[in-house]
């Protein structure tokens, strides 16, 4: 008895921990221009993320470094419609692909 109870709550944690995985991804259909994210990424400072628009299929992601998401962006990132990165552009023009 007591080992199914064990196996119950282990399934139970498992179904939950699957069913939020969803929701730590971009959700760019969600995103009005102007919204924004600031990442501290610790001994590199403060990255912030900013939602420009949309370009043909693609969602657009300004992102700049400084205590505050102004001045010209360091890269643009672009995101498909599931909110992966597709695009990668550094303001020298270097760009990735994924």
């Amino acid at each position: 008895m007591r080992k199914s109870g064990l196996l119950a709550a282990a399934i139970s944690l498992m179904t939950t921990t699957i069913a939020n995985a969803d929701d730590i991804r971009w959700k760019p259909e969600t995103l009005k221009k102007g919204d924004h994210t600031s990442i501290n990424q610790s001994q590199n400072g403060l990255i912030h993320h900013v939602f420009r628009g949309k370009s043909g299929r693609y969602y657009v992601l300004d992102s700049y470094r400084g205590k505050t998401p102004s001045g010209k962006p360091v890269f643009i990132t672009y995101l498909d419609k599931d909110g992966n990165q597709v695009r990668w552009v550094r303001k020298d023009g270097f760009e990735l692909r994924f």
